[in-house]
């Protein structure tokens, strides 16, 4: 990978209360991940809540797929 590739990427500057929400969902993550629990549910909550911020349309979630935490 190469930062050519990253500077064309804007950073948003998020609200606490969005920033809030990464974090109640990473700290959840986390937890089931210690535990094995499964955790597909919230990849892709954690996913749509940055498709979102970026006001994506279908098609261009569609493009980029969803990430698999593992």
């Amino acid at each position: 990978m190469s930062k050519v590739l990253f500077d064309k990427i804007p950073i948003l500057e998020v609200s606490e209360e969005i920033n809030l929400q990464f974090k109640e969902l990473i700290n959840e993550v986390q937890q089931m991940k210690e535990n094995n629990i499964p955790m597909k549910g919230f990849e892709l909550k954690i996913d749509n809540l940055i498709f979102n911020l970026y006001n994506l349309t279908n098609e261009e979630r569609n493009e980029i797929g969803f990430i698999e935490i593992v």
